[in-house]
């Protein structure tokens, strides 16, 4: 009987750790992965070098993800303070491809340390989160549906004068400067509802509906990625741009609409029900379990 006690407990035991309930040892993610095909929670031990975003890239995380998960954080002044040497760990779930290629999740948590204060960013449901539930990535929105700040070529503008017939045109959106093939990606959670062709307009073109009346349309496409009807999450690449239908030249013209009605994508103030919403009063018992086993991890 004792033994048979024993052995549950010790099953009992293994099953725990399989579910993180126990944290392994620490590793590095390379000793981890050298035999081992299944995704598996890590810890990565780095430092703070020149910027977040390099930070990240010299960890082994795409140059789209760096970029979209630095500017999603509400972090901007913080990150201005961060010297070369602050110590950084992250969790990630990651695995080994049949190629022998390390592939990571999405960042599950992060921990700088600067000045002997501790800064958490922790994932839950549907953003970023500090220790204590306080949220990190303010908006939904992105201001820019490109994967870095591009040179705007023709700002909105309701009284333009168009660039071919030279009589009074509504600009109804913004024109970025981009070369052709640059990547488009969703600056929010949306639905695609239209992907469709102008020959003597907007050429290609794709339209996504958002939460809170907004809807975003994207023009002059090169190609298209994604179809009619197709969910995507913000930062997600949906088309490449281009110089399609009528045109003068490799650019991107991106509109924001809110309520059906044109407005300008770059000073928009976008309305409270597109802010991700604070911790409701039933996640906050599970987001403080959540945050005291992120902090005991990347301790």
């Amino acid at each position: 009987m004792k033994k048979y006690l024993f052995c549950i407990v010790v099953s009992l035991f293994l099953t725990s750790c399989n579910y993180g309930l126990f944290p392994q040892q620490n590793q590095s993610a390379t000793t981890i992965l050298k035999n081992n095909k299944v995704w598996e929670e890590v810890i990565i031990e780095t430092q703070f070098y020149s910027s977040l975003q390099e930070t990240l890239i010299e960890q082994g995380f795409s140059v789209e993800y760096a970029l979209d998960f630095t500017r999603s954080l509400k972090w901007d002044k913080f990150l201005s303070r961060l010297k070369d040497g602050d110590p950084i760990r992250i969790l990630v779930y990651q695995k080994n491809t049949e190629q022998n290629r390390i592939v990571y999740s999405k960042i599950k948590a992060l921990k700088i340390t600067h000045n002997t204060k501790d800064y958490y960013a922790i994932y839950f449901k549907d953003g970023y989160y500090g220790k204590n539930g306080e949220i990190l990535n303010s908006t939904l929105f992105l201001r820019y549906p490109l994967l870095k700040k591009p040179i705007i070529t023709s700002h909105f503008n309701l009284h333009r004068k168009g660039p071919f017939s030279r009589r009074t045109r509504p600009h109804k959106g913004t024109d970025f400067g981009v070369l052709r093939g640059t990547s488009v990606i969703a600056p929010a959670d949306g639905i695609v509802t239209n992907v469709s062709y102008q020959a003597r307009g907007a050429g290609r073109y794709i339209t996504l509906k958002h939460r809170a009346n907004l809807k975003t349309v994207y023009m002059h496409l090169s190609k298209v990625l994604v179809k009619k009807g197709q969910k995507v999450k913000k930062g997600e690449l949906i088309a490449k741009s281009g110089n399609s239908g009528r045109s003068t030249g490799p650019h991107l013209h991106y509109e924001l609409h809110f309520k059906n009605n044109p407005v300008n994508a770059m000073t928009f103030k976008f309305p409270q029900e597109s802010i991700i919403p604070t911790l409701a009063p039933n996640d906050t018992k599970y987001f403080k379990y959540l945050s005291t086993r992120m902090g005991y991890l990347l301790q």
